[in-house]
C-alpha cells in the first residue's frame, strides 16, 4: 500500500515589499496571477499532488491570510493549519522554525511565491529514502532562467550540494525553493540563526557542510518566482503559453489539431482525480475560477455502462421526459438476458415486440440501423476508444436518430475524453451568458473563443458550467442541459440516457 504524501509547510509571512505597488497593498500571497492568488495556486499544486494536510506560516497582514488559509482548507477539502511567526522581519529561516513543533517526520516545505508544476513534488518524493537528508529541487536549465542575477544557485558533487547563495561561482543550477525536508532542517537553523543568520539559505549551508542536502532535477517542468512585478509579468505570460500545450510527450505525440486549430486530446483519458484539470482551469480563467470555487470538487466519472447499451439508451429517451424514458428502457432492458443486449439480440426482436414495451416506429428503426451498422462492422464500437474525438463524432453521426450533440455526450460520459465541448448546447451557452455578463446567448465563435482558454480540459469546464446553473437550484447529477442540437435529435430537456 502507497503511504499518502508528507505534509507540506508553506512559507508565506514576508512583506514581499517589492510587489506592493503592483499588487496594491495586498500581501504576497493574495497577489493574483492570472486570477488565481499565489497562495491558492501553491494549495492547488499541493492538492493535485496528493497532499492533504498542510501548515501555512503566516507573518505580515496576517489577518488577512489566515481567513483566507481556512477558506481554502474548505474549499479544497484539506486539513491546513495557520501558523503565526512573530519572528517573521529576521528572516524566512524563522518561519521555517515556526512549523517545528507541528511536524514529526518528512514533509515538504514550499514559498508561497513560487509557482510550480505539482509533478516536481512527485520527483522530490520519488527520490525520498529513509536517509537523514534534505532535497532540494533544482533547475539546471540556467540559460533559460528569468532575473538570473537575482535567482540563489547551486553547485553540485553528482547530488550532493556542496554550495549554496546568490553570488556563488561556478554554479551548476538554481534553486527552485521546493524541498522534501526532515527534522534534521531545524537543528542547521537553530545553528545558524546562533551565528547570526535567520535566513533559510543560512539553514542550508548548515545542512550542506554536514553533506545532508541533496539535489533532485526537475527536469522540464515549468516553475517560476513570483518577487517583482517583471517577473509576475513574465509568469503570466509563460503560463498563458503553457496552457494548450500537452502534459506529457505521449499526449504530445497523439495529438491532432482540430479545424479551430485546437489541439484534440484524442488518446488522453479523463483522470479519476480531477484536481490538476481544476487547478488548471482555475490558472487560465479567473471567471471560471470562481465558478469552480463556488460548485466545489469536479465529481463527473464515465458511465460504467457497454458503448452499444449506451447509445440504445441515447436513442430511446429521445422526445421523452425523464421518468417515461427510465420506464420504457427498463422494459427494453428486461427483453434481454443481463449483459446480453447486442446488436445481434436486437436485430433479432421484431417491431412489434418493441412496439409493445412503448417505443415509437421512428425509435425502433432508430434502433435497428444502430444495430446493422454495429453488425455490419460499419460501425465498430471496440474501435472508439482509439479513435480521436472528431472521428468518434463522425463515426456516430452516420447512425439514424444520432447527432452531434448525441456523439459528443458519448464521448464525455462513455469514452471519459477530457477536452470535448458542446457549443451547441443551450445549458453551456446560458452559463456563459450568465457567468461573463452578455446581454444574448453568447454565438458559437464568442463560445469557442472562451474555449481557448480551457484546453485541454474543456470536459471539466463543461461539467462545471453545467452545474453553475444548477448550483442555485436542485442539486446537480451530471445533467447536461438541452441543446439546440438536442432539441434537433428530439432531446427532451434533463432527458439524459447515461445517469
Amino acid at each position: 500500500m502507497q503511504h499518502r504524501p508528507p505534509p507540506a509547510v508553506i512559507l508565506a509571512a514576508g512583506q514581499g515589499h517589492r510587489l506592493l505597488e503592483s499588487s496594491r497593498g495586498l500581501p504576497k500571497p493574495l497577489t493574483p496571477v492570472l486570477g488565481v492568488p499565489l497562495l491558492e495556486r501553491t494549495v492547488l499544486s499541493c492538492r493535485a499532488a496528493g497532499i492533504t494536510e498542510g501548515f501555512v506560516v503566516v507573518g505580515y497582514r496576517q489577518e488577512l491570510l489566515i481567513p483566507a488559509i481556512a477558506a481554502l482548507a474548505h474549499r479544497y477539502e484539506m486539513t491546513i493549519q495557520a501558523v503565526a511567526n512573530p519572528l517573521w522581519e529576521e528572516g524566512n529561516g524563522t518561519s521555517a522554525l515556526a512549523a517545528a513543533t507541528c511536524l514529526h517526520g518528512a514533509f515538504f516545505l514550499l514559498m508561497c511565491d513560487h509557482v510550480f508544476e505539482p509533478e516536481m513534488l512527485h520527483h522530490l518524493r520519488a527520490a525520498a529514502d529513509d536517509a537523514e537528508v534534505c532535497r532540494l529541487a533544482v533547475d539546471r536549465r540556467i540559460e533559460a532562467i528569468f532575473d538570473l542575477p537575482d535567482a540563489t544557485k547551486v553547485r553540485l558533487n553528482g547530488q550532493t550540494i556542496t554550495a549554496i547563495g546568490k553570488d556563488i561561482v561556478p554554479f551548476d543550477a538554481i534553486d527552485t525553493g521546493l524541498f522534501l525536508c526532515r527534522p534534521v532542517l531545524f537543528e542547521a537553523l537553530e545553528r545558524a540563526r546562533a551565528q547570526g543568520d535567520s535566513s533559510l539559505s543560512g539553514g542550508m549551508r548548515q545542512l550542506l557542510s554536514a553533506g545532508k542536502l541533496q539535489a533532485v532535477d526537475i527536469g522540464t517542468h515549468f516553475w517560476g518566482d513570483v518577487d517583482t512585478p517583471a517577473s509576475l509579468v513574465y509568469t503570466e505570460r509563460m503560463l498563458q503559453a503553457r496552457l494548450a500545450m500537452p502534459r506529457s510527450p505521449q499526449e504530445r505525440a497523439g495529438m491532432r489539431g482540430e479545424g479551430e486549430g485546437t489541439p484534440d486530446m484524442a488518446r488522453a483519458p479523463m483522470p479519476l482525480d480531477h484536481t490538476v484539470a481544476v487547478a488548471h482551469l482555475q490558472h487560465a480563467d479567473a471567471v471560471l475560477g470562481q465558478i469552480i470555487a463556488r460548485c466545489g470538487p469536479c465529481t463527473l466519472q464515465p458511465r460504467d455502462l457497454e458503448p452499444f447499451v449506451m447509445l440504445c439508451r441515447s436513442i430511446v429517451y429521445q422526445q421523452l421526459s425523464g421518468k417515461a424514458a427510465g420506464t420504457i428502457m427498463g422494459r427494453f432492458l428486461a427483453l434481454y438476458e443481463p449483459d446480453a443486449l447486442t446488436s445481434e439480440a436486437l436485430l433479432q426482436t421484431t417491431a412489434d415486440t418493441l412496439r409493445g414495451i412503448g417505443l415509437s416506429r421512428q425509435k425502433i428503426a432508430y434502433l435497428h440501423d444502430l444495430a446493422g451498422k454495429v453488425q455490419a462492422g460499419t460501425l465498430r464500437l471496440a474501435a472508439l476508444p482509439t479513435y480521436s474525438d472528431a472521428e468518434v463524432i463522425q463515426h456516430l453521426t452516420r447512425v439514424k436518430g444520432i447527432g452531434r450533440w448525441s456523439a459528443e455526450m458519448f464521448l464525455i460520459f462513455a469514452l471519459g475524453r477530457p477536452d470535448v465541448f458542446p457549443v451547441d448546447d443551450l445549458g453551456i451557452r446560458k452559463a456563459v451568458q450568465r457567468a461573463y455578463g452578455y446581454k444574448r446567448l453568447p454565438a458559437p465563435v464568442t463560445m469557442r473563443r472562451h474555449a481557448r482558454k480551457w484546453v485541454p480540459y474543456r470536459t471539466i469546464a463543461t461539467w462545471y458550467l453545467w452545474r453553475s446553473l444548477d448550483t442555485a437550484a436542485a442539486p446537480f447529477q451530471d445533467t447536461p442541459g438541452a441543446s439546440t442540437q438536442a432539441a434537433r435529435e428530439g432531446r427532451a430537456i434533463c432527458a439524459v440516457p447515461w445517469t
